[in-house]
């Protein structure tokens, strides 16, 4: 069935509209429990990421097409796509997130510190009511990693080895 655009009327018809709309509900859905698309393609073996690309790029063209038959089938495929990502993942051993964070207060204000990136996700939705008058923050330990230059990572290492035990209390700028 070929569809006809007109400036008053949707892009889609109606099923083709509910069904990406649940496809949008799935990947929110594998984004709190699993960290995201990204990281489900980590941990799944490379044929299942590549066959998992390959459903991706195939929904995208499709998206940009003219038939809405096509498109409720590449809807149909995705959703058959993502059951193989998290499937396999649980299959090979893998859990969810568990969205468990250390809370700090500085300065007043409250941040919530993850381990990892992926679990950022899980930690802002189980974490945003908790403190309403409060300003809350988020951040994992990868995002530290990457925020502090590398010249301090090589003072940091030279001080270790030169005086073992040794730790920082506070940086002070000149």
């Amino acid at each position: 069935m070929k569809r006809v655009i007109e400036k008053d009327k949707p892009r889609y018809s109606e099923p083709v509209q509910r069904g990406m709309q649940h496809l949008r509900q799935v990947e929110g859905a594998i984004r709190y429990s699993w960290g995201g698309i990204p990281r489900l393609c980590k941990i799944v073996s490379k044929q299942t990421a590549m066959r998992y690309a390959k459903a991706e790029y195939l929904y995208k063209e499709a998206i940009f097409g003219e038939d809405e038959d096509k498109m409720l089938g590449m809807i149909s495929m995705m959703e058959r796509a993502y059951s193989a990502l998290v499937k396999e993942a649980k299959e090979m051993g893998y859990q969810e997130v568990d969205g468990k964070a250390k809370a700090f207060e500085v300065d007043g204000k409250v941040w919530f510190v993850t381990d990892y990136d992926h679990e950022l996700e899980k930690v802002r939705i189980n974490n945003k009511d908790l403190h309403p008058d409060t300003e809350i923050n988020y951040t994992s330990v990868e995002e530290l990693f990457r925020a502090v230059p590398q010249d301090v990572w090589e003072v940091k290492r030279k001080i270790a080895l030169d005086f073992p035990g040794s730790t920082f209390g506070k940086w002070k700028k000149k």
